[in-house]
């Protein structure tokens, strides 16, 4: 069984230079990064915090027995690719359910 990497933490400009460019796709990630990376207010504890994405690798997310697939995988949830510095999202809950694209293509397949 494989392991998830160990979580790197990076900031919103790190995550920003990765898509640092003008082409249609790479605005449409700084736009999300933008939109993910904004800051709310937790109501109960009225603590700060930034919301995050878990990331993975394309073995990981291709590998129906590693972690990512198998704990805490929902219809839309969405992960960061570091392999190929994309986001994808998950089409169902079961392990063997396929990651999308951005643009609703299948980008990995969990075998």
């Amino acid at each position: 069984m494989t392991t998830q990497p160990t979580p790197v933490t990076q900031t919103k400009a790190q995550l920003l230079a990765l898509f640092d460019g003008g082409q249609p796709a790479q605005l449409t990630m700084r736009n999300l990064i933008e939109t993910l990376f904004t800051q709310a207010v937790d109501p109960v504890g009225g603590v700060t915090y930034m919301q995050t994405l878990p990331r993975s690798t394309t073995a990981l997310l291709e590998d129906v027995t590693a972690a990512i697939n198998t704990t805490g995988k929902f219809t839309g949830k969405v992960v960061i690719n570091t392999t190929a510095g994309t986001i994808v999202t998950a089409h169902g809950a079961a392990a063997a359910d396929v990651w999308d694209a951005l643009a609703g293509t299948t980008a990995h397949t969990p075998v």
